[in-house]
């Protein structure tokens, strides 16, 4: 993460710079925050780091960003990168009292690629160099654009808690 933000009052910022792609609760939380050890494969559906800004509006209950994204900093091979622009944007509400709380986020991605560039998304389990590959749908080729869609669901009561966090993307 490199960026630097603006704020223009409480609810209001805009960041630009290297950083998260505000698109799941999971990849835009801290590894400290997430109930298990790892992040789960479902990641490697979402975007993960991107360079570009966004503009980010936080209420009371709610929570709304929408950002233009371009490449990532890094060129890295063994990541998930197709080279062209994103919009993405983020929607979330939440609620509750005491100790139950429950969540709920719908977040989509446009993905315009670089003309009919080769797409390839492949996962692997684990953290290890050695990890065997868990999915990996080949090249792709002659992809123009793509959409990713996710949707969050979340619900805490007491000491339980359950969370739905799904993606699917569309060539």
């Amino acid at each position: 993460n490199l960026w630097a933000a603006f704020r223009f009052n409480d609810r209001l910022q805009l960041r630009a710079g290297q950083q998260t792609v505000p698109f799941s609760m999971e990849t835009i939380a801290s590894s400290n925050n997430i109930a298990l050890m790892e992040r789960s494969l479902l990641g490697s559906l979402a975007p993960n780091m991107l360079t570009g800004a966004n503009l980010e509006w936080e209420g009371r209950t709610s929570t709304f960003t929408l950002g233009y994204f371009e490449n990532s900093l890094s060129q890295d091979p063994g990541d998930n990168l197709d080279s062209g622009r994103s919009l993405v944007g983020r929607l979330t509400h939440h609620g509750g009292r005491s100790r139950s709380r429950w969540h709920v986020g719908l977040a989509a991605e446009f993905r315009d690629l670089e003309g009919g560039a080769t797409s390839r998304v492949r996962t692997t389990a684990g953290f290890a160099l050695d990890s065997p590959t868990v999915s990996n749908t080949g090249r792709l080729a002659g992809v123009d654009h793509y959409i990713a869609v996710g949707v969050e669901l979340g619900l805490q009561a007491g000491a339980w808690r359950v969370r739905r966090d799904p993606r699917r993307a569309c060539a």
